[in-house]
């Protein structure tokens, strides 16, 4: 038994180490609101360090604003996650996914907008998830496939918003 947890400690996979760095992220990003101005400074710096270290060590760009549950990455590469993203437990992310802005102002920053999915969905390869829109719970979004309007409970995704009801 002790053997199993000092194993655990130094062999962790990819997506357990990439958990752990973004949980880390988001709790100095939740302490820095609550913190008075001498030390907002420091935990500023530890939400740059994590998120830099998420970019350049897993090439994911997940914001330390997004709200992530008991989720799982099979492939952690090239994902985006934008700030208002609402991932509820069960949903597994394959790689180049995106959750992000549907539209952009002047500046050429994301209107805001909030993703929120469902608890066991699966999100496979390359899909795009974009606006302000929330996918239903036991989804299945398609590889590659573009979601730009609510999807509803037990849904398939597949190419540009055709969504397949009620899947078996």
């Amino acid at each position: 038994m002790l053997r199993n947890f000092i194993l655990s400690i130094f062999f962790k996979s990819f997506n357990e180490k990439l958990l752990i760095d973004i949980r880390k992220m988001h709790k100095f990003f939740k302490r820095k609101e609550s913190s008075n101005k001498y030390i907002k400074p420091f935990y500023i710096l530890l939400v740059n360090h994590y998120h830099k270290k998420i970019y350049y060590k897993y090439a994911c760009d997940i914001t330390p604003s997004c709200q992530l549950g008991n989720i799982e990455f099979r492939h952690p590469l090239g994902i985006v996650i934008g700030g208002s993203a609402v991932l509820n437990d069960g949903v597994i992310i394959h790689q180049n996914v995106t959750f992000g802005a549907l539209r952009f102002n002047q500046e050429r920053r994301g209107i805001d907008c909030k993703q929120i999915v469902g608890k066991n969905t699966i999100i496979c390869t390359g899909a795009k998830v974009l606006g302000d829109i929330t996918i239903g719970e036991n989804c299945i979004i398609g590889a590659n496939a573009v979601v730009t309007k609510n999807v509803p409970d037990n849904s398939i995704v597949v190419g540009f918003n055709k969504i397949l009801e009620n899947k078996s």
